[in-house]
């Protein structure tokens, strides 16, 4: 095969209609390998460890970016387009994300002595949170130009390195002590996060050549802020539960199990670029059917999967993952449901829809907090948060949503 047919497949395979999905499937199976990588190599604690570091990382890197990547990719695709400028946009938003980035990273080093007691993790916190910051910037700029190819290589890019790096990381430490090993496995970690942004960097924008509504652009930013990071705790507040109120051991049996069922979850994140994109207005019926089938497959594989490739020490991940795998049906159509109330521009909506979907989680954590309740009131939120998005889109004119000519931010 040629160098130029298999660039031609290539090309063809990132332009199918569910390449997104098929991005999110690989990043899981690296995500997946890696984990079973690091679990052989220092148990559920050290992977406990490491599991609260990116999910931390994550979390307050996203809070840094203050959603400007989602306002810079639904502004520039509206009617009045040609006032905001996508590449004067990002650079714009870099200084913002830098001057969020200080007490971020404040927060960063307080969160971390609290979870780690040690000063070196709350560095690899504060630089993992500034470079998840950067990357989600430079993965909205990638959307507001249609580089849908461009940004599906680039997130494949992180989780790639991820499972390379640790797997070296395991491999060439074996012999030493585990503590030794967490260290590297978080630098590893954290390196991973901050190679793949400083690379795109290099070909993305940092001057600002065009005017910026910036006043629209902080307001559109504030609102959708709100509802991301609605979806997020949504998302991960089972990791982030676990991670203030268990030991470490937990949450690695249940990062474990999570790891194993979270392919369906994760294809959810497809729904919700396309709907940010304008690409979905309306039910994705067969993306639905996808996951479910993905879904029994997982549940069914679990029991043998898990044993095997991670040990007895975690049977208990068996049923985190068979729950979590089901549920991800219903997180695929409440994250679609949330990305075209997002591009549709109504954030505030939502925000409702998930911030309903938080209270119905901590309702089911109270009644119980062992590993598998976890794995249950986090389907049951992606459940309520479903129903609040499907009703508010049936206020957006019949459950389909047509996209206004004049997205709310932007003055005239």
């Amino acid at each position: 095969m040629t160098i130029g047919s298999t660039s031609r497949i290539g090309s063809r395979v990132l332009s199918h209609s569910r390449a997104l999905e098929g991005m999110y499937i690989l990043t899981q199976i690296l995500g997946t390998i890696a984990s079973l990588v690091i679990a052989r190599s220092v148990g559920p604690a050290g992977r406990g460890s490491v599991t609260t570091l990116v999910v931390w990382a994550q979390l307050l890197g996203w809070i840094a970016a203050f959603s400007l990547d989602k306002a810079i990719v639904v502004l520039s695709r509206s009617a009045l387009s040609d006032s905001l400028d996508p590449d004067a946009a990002l650079a714009w938003s870099r200084r913002v994300v830098s001057a969020l980035g200080v007490p971020v990273a404040a927060i960063c080093f307080v969160m971390g002595q609290h979870l780690f007691h040690d000063w070196v993790w709350s560095i690899f916190l504060i630089v993992g949170s500034l470079a998840t910051a950067n990357g989600a910037l430079s993965s909205g700029w990638l959307l507001a130009h249609k580089r849908v190819k461009g940004f599906i290589i680039y997130q494949l890019a992180q989780p790639l390195l991820y499972f390379m790096m640790v797997s070296i990381v395991a491999l060439v430490l074996r012999h030493v002590d585990v503590e030794t090993r967490v260290m590297a496995l978080a630098l590893a970690t954290t390196a991973s996060l901050v190679i793949p942004v400083a690379c795109v960097s290099i070909i993305t924008p940092w001057r600002i050549r065009a005017k910026v509504p910036s006043r629209g652009l902080v307001r559109f930013a504030f609102s959708s802020q709100a509802a991301i990071a609605m979806l997020y705790l949504n998302s991960r507040l089972d990791i982030l539960t676990l991670s203030l109120l268990s030991s470490p051991r937990e949450v690695g049996l249940y990062s474990v199990g999570y790891s194993i069922g979270q392919a369906t979850v994760l294809l959810g994140s497809a729904g919700i670029v396309r709907g940010i994109m304008g690409r979905s207005t309306n039910v994705d019926k067969s993306g639905i059917v996808l996951t479910g089938v993905l879904g029994i497959v997982i549940a069914c594989l679990s029991p043998f999967v898990i044993p095997l490739i991670f040990g007895q020490a975690f049977d208990a991940s068996i049923r985190v993952a068979q729950i979590i795998a089901i549920g991800g049906v219903v997180s695929y159509a409440m994250q679609s449901a949330s990305g075209r109330l997002l591009g549709a521009g109504r954030p505030w909506l939502m925000a409702l829809a998930e911030g309903v979907g938080a209270i119905a989680f901590g309702v089911g954590i109270s009644v119980s907090r062992q590993i598998d309740s976890v794995a249950i009131s986090s389907v049951l939120s992606f459940g309520a948060s479903l129903i609040v998005a499907q009703l508010c889109l049936r206020r957006v004119k019949g459950d389909r949503v047509y996209y206004p000519d004049e997205l709310p931010g932007i003055p005239e």
